[in-house]
């Protein structure tokens, strides 16, 4: 860690217990080292004073206590600087390349799109962002003649109006390093990049068969190698530099969320060119947008502080919110300039513990809440602890839109050709024991793709193959040719590869976990451990064999987690499991075109049934969020869609630094504790000098 985890004046007196040697520099000693021969390593002869020696030790604990500190910023930025951790550095910052938590968050403050998700109104909804007004629709019809036949298919026209005051951030690739005013031009630009085989994005799904023209430039751009983003996309126009208009095949009325992602959010061609070119690093690593903060710096697997970005539109804190806001203190700062707070500082903690940590002592202003602590902080009537309580800090419990699962990959030789093996597999899985052990019961145990929350979900559905049944699931293997886990025709143990995306403890017990319930049925597992970055690549290129997953909505609609099912969206796309089914399929592309209505709930009913029966996944759970905030933290809310929230966010500095002032005091206990262990331990020394003497 490049700082300090714990006071080095509460570990003073182990550390010389355990590492004396190392912390010889403080003490009085007069020593040698044993010069006789002998096997082991040296060791030191020491002839200590032994009043002198506590003394002096008692007194250098004193005299370091009152400047000891953990704090691991500088005194400089503690002003309006939120402190948050990663898990890891982000994958990627360019958005067309985006498909992790990590690095969405850091993309999204970075980039807007036209619109965005509303952060204090619910149920969830878009508004204008970088576009001046909610888009005119219309349906038109056309007619197409396809193997001979005239048909007359249905359009949708969306019109977009972008807002006058819209600049990229100032950067080195423009001229004179001044940010340009944004085009519908670039809008269309970062769309053609969705389709461009180069770029390699992970967001082609969102705009594949949706909008006129733009599969015709994919299959063009691969079959030259290289796209030609001159050419003109029949679906994509810019009548002018503030109004573009998209045409969708047919009618889908979801496609105002796709213009709040930041795969569609505005990049200037000019970056790309300039950090894509030979010798810089890449694109990825340069980010260029509209949003409220800019890349200041990023210190690979150590920090990366974003700063409030000074050619940032008008924007103001909302003035109005859902039920109950205002009593929160949520609409406090209504009306004032966003964003709130000067920069945001993300360090990179690859484990929960210091973590924690460092929350308790109030250098993270916000944290999730460990396993291994929850029955400390949460008490049984699920409020916080009293303890917590007297120290400012508040609790919010929230539903999040995900869901968990193992995937299996279907074009896997073993498991995509055999129904049966998946669905034992999925009944030899306990995901009620997973909950206990791993949520402390917070979860909902998942029978379907769809999380609590979304429309379709249904909250009776029972799986047949979610009851944690070992008899039969060992009856499947039967029918499957594995009988106790055998091969029928080869006589040998099934052997099967399970992927994780991470390399720390936890990880690889919760991987055991499941290993562990497959194993019961004669089954012999083999662990691949991945860094994140390695899990994203092998899920995306599709050449694993198990992995344990999960999905967090882009936007509150079930065709977002529905879509993880369709044939066409197999890898490079999010369908990781490469799932293919043809009613499913067609059911799919009738939905995505609905509004919400019993005929849409039919088809989503059926649709899950096809995913129960198939078992292309084992659904594990849903979770809840359990998020704790410093009272110096305002405005926090939770949202289970990732988005630009950051800027809403404010600071308390005074109350911050008096938190500082209580938690960081120097604890006298442990030097009472130190002196203590230190005269028990010179003790026998005293003894012993005080016979010699004597003799």
């Amino acid at each position: 860690m490049p700082f300090p985890l714990f006071r080095l004046y509460g570990l003073s007196a182990p550390l010389l217990l355990q590492y004396p040697d190392r912390m010889a520099v403080l003490l009085p000693f007069k020593y040698r080292r044993n010069q006789k021969a002998h096997l082991g390593p040296a060791r030191l002869r020491i002839r200590p004073t032994a009043p002198v020696l506590v003394l002096f030790v008692v007194l250098a604990l004193a005299a370091c206590l009152p400047s000891c500190s953990n704090n691991p910023y500088p005194a400089a930025s503690a002003g309006q600087t939120l402190y948050t951790a990663l898990s890891e550095d982000p994958r990627t910052l360019d958005p067309a390349q985006v498909s992790d938590v990590t690095s969405g968050e850091i993309t999204n403050q970075i980039y807007d799109a036209l619109y965005q998700n509303s952060y204090l109104d619910r149920p969830y909804k878009v508004e204008p962002a970088l576009a001046a007004a909610y888009p005119d629709k219309r349906v038109f019809y056309e007619t197409v003649t396809e193997n001979g036949v005239r048909n007359k298919v249905a359009r949708m026209e969306y019109t977009f109006k972008l807002r006058d005051d819209i600049y990229f951030q100032d950067d080195p690739c423009f001229p004179g390093g001044k940010g340009r005013r944004v085009t519908a031009q670039d809008v269309i630009y970062s769309i053609k990049r969705l389709a461009d085989p180069q770029v390699q994005s992970t967001g082609y799904w969102l705009v594949a068969g949706k909008i006129e023209g733009i599969d015709d430039f994919f299959k063009k751009a691969a079959a030259a190698g290289k796209a030609d983003y001159s050419a003109d996309i029949k679906g994509l126009q810019a009548s002018d530099d503030r109004t573009l208009k998209i045409t969708l095949t047919e009618p889908y009325p979801a496609f105002i969320y796709v213009m709040a992602m930041t795969y569609t959010a505005p990049v200037p061609h000019e970056a790309v060119a300039c950090y894509n070119a030979p010798g810089r690093d890449g694109f990825s690593r340069h980010p260029v947008g509209t949003g409220a903060y800019r890349l200041k710096s990023w210190k690979r697997q150590h920090r990366i502080v974003l700063e409030r970005n000074p050619t940032f539109r008008t924007e103001y804190y909302p003035a109005t919110g859902a039920p109950g806001d205002m009593e929160k203190g949520l609409l406090l700062d209504a009306g004032k300039r966003l964003p709130l707070t000067d920069e945001i500082w993300y360090t990179i903690i690859p484990t929960v513990q210091p973590v924690w940590l460092l929350f308790l002592q109030g250098y993270l202003d916000a944290s999730g809440i460990p396993q291994e602590q929850f029955d400390k902080v949460i008490t049984k009537q699920l409020d916080l602890s009293p303890d917590f309580v007297r120290k400012g800090i508040s609790l919010e419990i929230g539903n999040d839109l995900t869901t968990y699962y193992i995937a299996f990959n279907m074009r896997d030789p073993v498991l995509g050709r055999n129904k049966y093996l998946r669905q034992a597999l999925s009944l030899a899985y306990d995901s009620d024991l997973f909950n206990q052990i791993y949520l402390n019961g917070r979860a909902v145990n998942a029978q379907g793709p769809l999380p609590p929350g979304v429309f379709g979900y249904d909250p009776s559905l029972k799986n047949p193959y979610k009851a944690h049944d070992l008899e039969k699931a060992r009856e499947l293997m039967v029918k499957a040719g594995y009988p106790g886990g055998i091969g029928g025709r080869t006589g040998r143990q099934l052997e099967l590869t399970y992927d994780i995306g991470a390399d720390s403890a936890r990880a690889r017990e919760q991987a055991t976990f499941d290993m562990r319930c497959f194993e019961q049925l004669g089954i012999r597992m083999r662990l691949q451990v991945n860094t994140f970055s390695q899990f994203l690549e092998r899920t995306i290129k599709g050449t694993f064999q198990m992995a344990g997953s999960g999905w967090s909505a882009d936007y509150p609609d079930p065709e977002n987690f529905l879509q993880l099912l369709y044939g066409p969206n197999a890898p490079p796309n999010p369908n990781h499991a490469a799932f293919s089914n043809p009613e499913y399929d067609r059911l799919y592309e009738r939905m995505k075109t609905m509004d919400d209505g019993p005929e849409r709930l039919a088809i989503i009913n059926r649709m899950v049934a096809i995913a129960v029966g198939e078992c292309p996944w084992i659904f594990n759970v849903h979770t809840p969020s359990y998020v704790l905030r410093h009272s110096w933290y305002k405005n926090g809310k939770n949202h289970s869609i990732t988005g630009n929230y950051k800027k809403y966010l404010r600071i308390d500095p005074v109350a911050r630094r008096a938190y500082w002032g209580r938690e960081d005091r120097p604890d006298y206990k442990a030097l009472i504790y130190a002196a203590v262990i230190l005269v028990a331990l010179a003790l026998p020394a005293v003894v012993i000098k005080f016979r010699q003497r004597r003799r």
